[in-house]
């Protein structure tokens, strides 16, 4: 009895040691932790997911039939059975040339050195991590695969000379930071070929190809990622080619095309489509040397530039088209850089979006034309040797800070020529005041210093056109200043060049407007002859005082030149309004219209838009188009109607798809080049298009000029260019219906030089797996819900699962907000950088005011963290406690274990020797068990179906 009675307390002394241990452990960990009211944020909370059961388990999922080995089961936190996953099958060793007859399920393959291993266009599919795989691999080729329901479809690591090519590629799940997956991924391989695959992603950080640390080709595939954070192509480590590649990224996170710690890459046009946030189309990280040229970049997302350059050295980036619509956008951010842009088109149309933005860079631009909705080249302490830009920006055409230097030699902003020397500036177009009596403003500009440099020699071009009943000779710059024009005191010497038309000051003081201005000639005229009967267009002739001496009817005759409308022997834009004013109804058609009409090449019969669109094509092309009695084909881009026999992508209809075509594709795209009939232009989706004349249809015109793929058939006639001459188009799949243990569908495909008839039958979901749940309250910036989610994944069975995501309320994103509002304010008061922040901050007012809570927080968490902020150290007291406490937590441990084994409360099946095995885990504090979350056993560990648990545990 006086045992028994002993035994009690030394257990309940053994409690409440234990426990003394655990709240001093506790109190060390809290005495370390930092100071969250600092810092304002807080750690995030666990997810709030549904209460698990009170009692028992529910019934467990159906057991999957496995292509290889048996399904092991998934276990929660209560050991209730929750699915199954299917074991990964050992791959098949191909060491000679194979070619698959027969749809596989459930296999993968592993490729040796110098074989071809050739797909006959069967499906692969399967539920494991990889379906083909290359490892020390030399000389082989795998193509014409069709691999669904990988994670990677394709692998190949520390392998050389190989080509993977015409394959189509479905890769699904998720990947990780440090382990993405992808349609093809290269490691460690080099002189490799990837070219003309289709491949499709979907998953979080599936990308459509990574070539990590491999030196390899790139070129003609054809990639969609449907993933957040799934870049398109992924180049990291050595340098790649990266060419005529058409990608779409259509989540946030997800780059086009990505070259990061490369040297030696060439990107070259390629066609980047982005749609969602913080998704730029190109991006160049901390590469040196690459080579960019004529690729078409396309953003539609905020914070997303079309292309993106940061950390990056002795770049050349050369006739790139880049084109931005979403909220600060810019159409080139370039960001501690240095290199050179020759040509090229680039535009961004989204708030506070610039067209060129350089921070922190040294840039050579060359014959660029920008077109911003904020600035057209924004510097911030950059410098720019920025020569023949032509830019257009309804604020300023150049915006530079006190840290910024712009040499250039020519610089564009609509019909205005600047030359710019110095620094702290700002010049963009303006509307010029009225003028005094008797002159005519011809153009006009403003230009703003912000700080002090030597000079900005102005040049401002004015079009022969505007020179109508004005002195030439009288033409200067004038300023206005005050209220008042100028003509003097404001420049050191000016001067006019009338063969080029163009007139210059070199001013030296600022913050006004800058005009041409030109006299009225005061001649006195008399009173106009009368007008001619005509029954086509009526225009003045003027004589050298600029008075009206007659009228001409406008007609055309046999040795007229053919859009030469105005018969005075010159093709000008004057001949382009009269066949607008035509075509508008404006002016009369004259009888004769052999010198209107021009298009298609030798005319059709009537004036219309087309015949406008040719003569601008002649104007700015220099080109002929001969005469009305001898026409010719002036090798423009007239647009022809396509009709039932045309090949489709054969634009201007000369029975031939080449890079005209493509370009003049691009044209109608644009809206510079009308057209009433689509048909040759509308191949996308393949393969009879969708009536809309996109960017995806000018890139797969491309693919059939440089012959990657083959015909589009006729507009009568259209067909897939990837499938063999001969052979009919796979039919539709039938609904997914179920068969045995599984869901199938199935449909008719014709494969092989034959082009045999066989059904193609494959592994699908049930169209309804269950409603999903609705989301919880936004509660500790957390929502939760079950879902049903049927996949690869999944072996193709309906699982419930638990999902979460980020959320925030009113409350939380005006928290954040006024957070970054005081570390912006810290941070400015202590001369600190806060540009990025202040950014981030107006992004994060406008998505409050639309009610967009949870980008407004993200991105006021951003403009938080990128403040540089120092760590405040721990105080001594801090430091003394933590270490008494862990001091103190030994002694008692060790203390409760020696009582433990004196008293033979420590029965055997709970030693050390005994529990490990099973509980894996043995601490000074006790056992930790394998199925109870991390807990830490007090007492007894049992076993319930051949596994052992804590009966009952702390936490």
């Amino acid at each position: 009895m006086q045992e028994s009675s002993m035994h009690r307390k030394d257990e309940i002394v053994r409690h409440y040691v234990a426990i003394l241990a655990l709240i001093i452990i506790l109190v060390f960990a809290i005495s370390i932790l930092p100071d969250q009211r600092e810092t304002g944020f807080a750690i995030p909370p666990p997810p709030v997911l549904p209460p698990p059961p009170d009692q028992g388990c529910n019934a467990p999922p159906n057991q999957p039939q496995c292509a290889y080995g048996n399904a092991q089961p998934q276990y929660d936190d209560n050991n209730c059975v929750i699915g199954y996953v299917c074991p990964q099958p050992p791959c098949i060793v191909v060491d000679r040339d194979t070619t698959l007859n027969s749809n596989q399920n459930g296999k993968c393959y592993e490729i040796r050195s110098g074989v071809t291993f050739d797909g006959g266009k069967y499906i692969l599919a399967g539920n494991s991590s990889i379906g083909i795989k290359a490892d020390n691999a030399v000389g082989f080729t795998i193509r014409n695969v069709k691999l669904r329901g990988y994670n990677t479809g394709i692998r190949v690591e520390n392998s050389s000379s190989f080509l993977i090519a015409s394959n189509d590629v479905n890769a699904s799940g998720s990947g990780s930071v440090v382990d993405p997956k992808a349609g093809i991924k290269l490691y460690k391989s080099s002189s490799g070929t990837i070219t003309a695959n289709a491949i499709e992603t979907n998953g979080v950080r599936i990308y459509g190809i990574l070539a990590s640390d491999s030196q390899s080709t790139l070129s003609s595939n054809v990639i969609t990622t449907k993933g957040e954070d799934s870049h398109g192509i992924s180049v990291v480590g050595r340098g790649s080619n990266v060419e005529r590649n058409y990608v779409k990224a259509e989540q946030k996170g997800s780059h086009g095309i990505k070259i990061s710690g490369a040297s030696q890459s060439v990107v070259s046009r390629n066609f980047i489509l982005t749609l969602s946030s913080n998704s730029p189309a190109l991006v160049i990280d901390q590469s040196s040397s690459v080579s960019i040229s004529r690729n078409e970049a396309n953003t539609s997302g905020s914070s997303s530039p079309a292309i993106r350059i940061a950390l990056s050295s002795s770049y050349t980036e050369t006739d790139d088209k880049a084109n931005s619509k979403g909220s600060f956008s810019d159409g080139v951010s370039i960001i501690s850089s240095n290199g050179i842009i020759q040509g090229g088109v680039f535009s961004s149309s989204g708030f506070k979006s610039d067209g060129i933005a350089l921070s922190n860079s040294d840039i050579d631009i060359t014959g660029a034309t920008i077109t911003a909705a904020e600035n057209a080249l924004n510097l911030v302490g950059s410098k720019a040797l920025a020569n023949t830009i032509e830019a257009r920006s309804p604020l300023f055409a150049i915006y530079a800070d006190s840290a910024s230097e712009l040499n250039a030699s020519s610089f564009v902003t609509g019909n205005s020529l600047v030359d710019l020397q110095g620094k702290s500036f700002a010049l963009k177009d303006a509307s010029s005041p009225q003028p005094p009596l008797g002159y005519v403003a011809l153009d006009s500009v403003e230009a703003v210093s912000t700080g002090t440099f030597s000079k900005l020699l102005l040049h401002i071009r004015y079009p022969e056109s505007a020179l109508a009943g004005l002195s030439e000779e009288s033409i200067k710059i004038w300023k206005y200043s005050s209220g008042q024009w100028l003509q003097s005191g404001f420049y050191t010497t000016a001067g006019i060049d009338v063969n080029l038309n163009k007139v210059s000051a070199d001013i030296n003081n600022f913050s006004s407007v800058f005009a041409a201005l030109a006299a009225v000639k005061q001649a006195q005229c008399p009173a106009p002859p009368g007008q001619p009967q005509c029954t086509g267009p009526l225009l003045p002739v003027y004589d050298s005082n600029g008075c009206v001496k007659s009228y001409e009817c406008v007609s055309c005759s046999v040795s007229s030149k053919r859009g030469d409308v105005n018969s005075d022997g010159r093709i000008t834009s004057g001949d382009k309004d009269i066949a607008l004013q035509i075509v508008s109804g404006l002016m009369n058609t004259p009888e004769n219209i052999c010198c209107i009409d021009i298009s298609p090449h030798e005319g059709d019969g009537i004036v219309n838009v087309n015949d406008v669109g040719a003569i601008e094509k002649i104007i700015s092309e220099n080109a002929t188009a001969g005469t009305c009695s001898n026409p010719a084909d002036p090798e423009i881009a007239n647009v022809v109607s396509c009709f039932s026999g045309s090949l489709r992508g054969d634009v201007n209809n000369d029975d031939d798809v080449t890079e005209e075509d493509v370009q003049l594709a691009k044209d109608v795209i644009a809206g510079r080049v009308p057209i009433d009939n689509l048909c040759g232009i509308d191949l996308y989706p393949l393969p009879s298009g969708d009536a809309v004349a996109t960017d995806e249809d000018s890139y797969i015109i491309s693919l059939i000029s440089n012959g990657s793929i083959g015909s589009a058939g006729t507009c009568a006639n259209p067909k897939d260019p990837r499938v063999q001459e001969g052979c009919s188009l796979p039919g539709p799949w039938s609904e997914c219906a179920q068969a045995g243990d599984n869901w199938k569908r199935n449909r008719l495909e014709y494969v092989g030089e034959s082009c045999k008839q066989t059904v193609v039958e494959e592994v699908c979901c049930p169209s309804d797996c269950g409603e999903d749940g609705q989301w919880s309250v936004c509660q500790s910036s957390i929502q939760s819900r079950f879902v049903y989610r049927c996949g690869a994944e999944t072996s193709f069975a309906c699982i419930q699962q638990a999902e979460t995501r980020e959320c925030a309320t009113f409350a939380d994103a005006s928290a954040l907000i006024s957070q970054l509002e005081r570390l912006i304010r810290e941070a400015l008061a202590s001369g600190e950088d806060a540009t990025a922040a202040q950014r981030k901050l107006e992004e994060a007012q406008k998505a409050l005011i639309e009610g967009d809570y949870q980008s407004a927080a993200a991105a006021a968490k951003e403009g938080s963290q990128s403040i540089s902020s120092k760590v405040q150290p721990q105080s001594d007291s801090t430091i003394v406690l933590a270490v008494l406490a862990a001091a103190v937590a030994v002694v008692l441990v060790g203390i409760l274990t020696a009582f433990r084994k004196r008293s033979g409360m420590m029965k055997k099946e709970e030693s050390p020797a005994n529990l490990c095995a099973v509980c894996r885990e043995y601490t000074t504090s006790g056992l930790k068990c394998a199925k109870c979350g991390g807990h830490v056993c007090l007492r007894h560990a049992v076993k319930r179906g051949g596994k052992v648990y804590c009966t009952n545990h702390a936490g």
